[in-house]
């Protein structure tokens, strides 16, 4: 979907919110966290249900379970 680099720069553009306020990248998010991000014309709202055990890649996040729920 997003790599780490393209959500940081969605994030720094102000293109992508947490909880209905603008936050830096570094921000922690939460479980039951909502999200909003904006990609070109789409704006896209999630749910945070889970968080991964370590960072890895894709492959083993998808493995671990939806992260997210599309709202």
């Amino acid at each position: 979907w997003l790599s780490p680099a393209g959500a940081r720069r969605t994030i720094a553009g102000g293109r992508a919110k947490l909880n209905e306020q603008r936050v830096k990248p570094a921000h922690e998010v939460r479980i039951g966290d909502r999200l909003e991000i904006t990609l070109d014309e789409e704006t896209v709202d999630l749910e945070v249900l889970a968080l991964p055990v370590r960072r890895g890649p894709a492959l083993l996040t998808e493995r671990q379970g939806a992260a997210y729920d599309a709202l």
